[in-house]
């Protein structure tokens, strides 16, 4: 949850939870709301996010869900291999 705590949270002291699965089964994670997500050129602003770790072996720093992802018109092209959000 490093990335959470760069930005000014806390995680130990957020209040609400929610359980979430993942490949080692159920877990209970901080759920809050953030003023804002910008990625490249688009903002989200009151976006509700959980934070948990995801392991460094994976590659990856986050996941976009449904409450960033609702905001715009996205298409995902698995074939081609990108997503466009608009």
């Amino acid at each position: 949850m490093v990335y959470i705590k760069i930005i000014g949270y806390d995680p130990a002291v957020i209040p609400e939870r929610q359980e979430i699965v993942t490949a080692n089964g159920v877990i209970e994670v901080p759920k809050l709301q953030v003023k804002s997500i910008i990625i490249a050129d688009i903002e989200a602003r009151e976006v509700e996010v959980v934070c948990h770790d995801i392991p460094e072996l994976v590659g990856i720093r986050g996941l976009l869900g449904l409450s960033f992802m609702k905001h715009f018109r996205t298409v995902i092209d698995y074939k081609e291999g990108y997503i466009e959000i608009s």
